[in-house]
């Protein structure tokens, strides 16, 4: 395994779910069910799944290591990865060879992946996956340029409070 063994036993995680039919799960739906559940685990739970970087690509935020990552899942007998037409394109299949290491994820966490996993891989596209990443926070970044998962607080509108209306209603006045 390479250095990040939870993102390894994540996306080994991901791939296992799909192995009925792993035409639902390409490179930029397997990046962005990592990038949403990064995401909502650490909103939810505090804290990231797998501690990994994420960087701004083309399609969206990616893991800064998921190409040795798959590389080393494949390397290990874990994972097949195939490259098949798809919809007119070509699209990287990933086939989980064995079960995977389950331990790593909390309850919660186990929750988090799983909804998100049903809700990309079921009612999305990897262009309409993609396009909704292609957001403020992901606009700031530079190509090649970390995208911390902490800056989707940026994103998150605050509560209103009563100081603040007073406050807006000064200005007004003055």
């Amino acid at each position: 395994m390479t250095d990040n063994q939870k993102l390894n036993q994540l996306v080994h995680y991901i791939c296992s779910e799909t192995k009925g039919d792993p035409s639902t799960l390409g490179a930029v739906k397997l990046n962005k069910i990592i990038w949403f559940s990064e995401v909502f685990a650490f909103i939810e739970c505090g804290k990231s799944i797998t501690d990994e970087q994420f960087i701004k690509l083309q399609y969206g935020p990616v893991p800064k290591n998921i190409l040795s990552s798959l590389s080393s899942l494949e390397d290990d007998g874990l994972l097949a990865i195939r490259s098949e037409h798809f919809h007119g394109y070509r699209q990287k299949q990933y086939i989980s060879l064995d079960d995977p290491d389950k331990s790593f994820l909390s309850e919660k966490e186990k929750v988090i992946v799983d909804d998100v996993i049903n809700l990309i891989c079921n009612n999305h596209t990897a262009t309409s996956i993609s396009d909704l990443t292609h957001n403020d926070l992901w606009n700031m970044a530079a190509e090649g340029e970390e995208i911390p998962l902490a800056a989707i607080f940026s994103m998150t509108p605050g509560a209103v409070i009563e100081d603040d209306e007073l406050w807006a209603k000064s200005m007004l006045v003055a």
